[in-house]
């Protein structure tokens, strides 16, 4: 039974959906002794560009556009990374017969959700709500002060139980974290200006001065706040069955403002697998084999990271020469070769046989939540 009061949203999908996600986390996890040092959530902030929303602007072919609608859409153009802003979105132009002019915001495509964030007429275009606000800016500011994880709380219409969900989830990833211990192998931004690296120091070199830590906040969002409205939409519209979710929901984001979905039940467990993994070391490096979907933000992250002032010890050889070569220099570049070779055979066997746990839990979970 929830803790609390806190009710559970009763959908066999959604329960598997994010137990999939978290035996996809324990999968990884037991990859952590080829993984690279860095914490999962700092790996992501430096080397994860986040993935872009596209924004679609419907005009009519027949109509002229006026000066004012014009100086709206130029705006909005401008504030897109392909024209030199900051916002990770991307703006298309489509002409219709006879069209109103309207627009819509789509997730990123690699999300795989079809289902817009926001859409209506252009004349009620929500203008830099749409890729900011203050919970935004807080959580960024929050990110890029050093906070591993910012828990976003979107509170239920019950404020006893709204409360005690807020204290639940801080005793919890307190104790997460408190058993969490940064590698000694990381090498801080500082200590790489200074010496040249190899590649295999590299993978474990931090890339700004943002400071690593261990620890989190909580941003809340106020249901009934208007400036909140589009990115509420983008918590909940993410996942069909929080979209009418009446009760208290937390999501943890990281990285560059990447969202995993949202926990409703604080007593399952899922809150500290969730915290464990995003403060461990990072096994995965290719971030689309990772869960999780990019909010819409207007933050120039790259601006954050130096990793062009790092010095190499080894100079890759140019990219040309016979095709058959291509696969081997692009993995030199990423440094995966050596990776490799450091795998004794121990290793691999240890590594098969915790993902052959994994696989055993996850069917365990999935005979229990089915009897059930």
């Amino acid at each position: 039974m929830p803790i609390l009061g806190i009710q559970r949203i009763s959908s066999f999908n959604y329960d598997m959906k994010l137990k999939l996600q978290l035996m996809i986390f324990l999968f990884l996890g037991s990859l952590a002794i080829i993984a690279c040092e860095i914490p999962v959530f700092r790996f992501a902030l430096e080397r994860w560009d986040a993935d872009l929303y596209k924004l679609k602007v419907f005009v009519s072919k027949s109509q002229e556009i006026s000066s004012f609608t014009q100086a709206k859409i130029d705006r909005i153009v401008s504030w897109s990374v392909k024209s030199g802003g900051n916002a990770n979105l991307s703006v298309q132009i489509i002409e219709k017969e006879n069209s109103e002019l309207e627009y819509e915001l789509l997730y990123p495509h690699k999300s795989g959700i079809i289902r817009p964030v926001i859409k209506g007429a252009l004349s009620e275009f929500p203008e830099k709500l749409l890729i900011d606000s203050p919970s935004r800016s807080k959580i960024s500011s929050l990110i890029l002060s050093g906070k591993s994880i910012v828990w976003v709380v979107i509170p239920g219409y019950n404020q006893q139980e709204a409360e005690a969900f807020r204290n639940v989830l801080k005793t919890k990833v307190s104790k997460a974290l408190d058993t969490v211990k940064l590698s000694e192998g990381i090498i801080k931004s500082e200590s790489s200006k200074k010496k040249k690296l190899s590649r295999e120091e590299l993978e474990n070199a931090l890339n700004s001065e943002i400071p690593l830590e261990l620890s989190f906040d909580i941003v809340e969002i106020d249901r009934s706040n208007p400036k909140e409205t589009v990115f509420l939409k983008m918590m909940l519209r993410q996942n069909p069955h929080l979209m009418d979710y009446k009760g208290p929901i937390a999501f943890p984001v990281f990285g560059r403002g990447r969202a995993l979905d949202g926990v409703v039940d604080l007593n399952g467990g899922d809150l500290e697998k969730l915290t464990l993994y995003l403060s461990g070391h990072c096994s995965c490096t290719v971030k689309e084999e990772n869960p999780g979907i990019d909010l819409l933000m207007n933050v120039p992250w790259a601006d954050y990271v130096a990793e062009s002032q790092i010095q190499f010890k080894d100079v890759l050889p140019p990219l040309s020469g016979l095709e058959l070569k291509e696969e081997k220099q692009e993995a030199e570049q990423l440094g995966l070769e050596n990776t490799v070779k450091k795998m004794s055979v121990f290793e691999y066997l240890f590594t098969v046989l915790a993902a052959v746990a994994a696989l055993i839990v996850f069917f365990l979970f999935f005979s229990r939540a089915k009897s059930h």
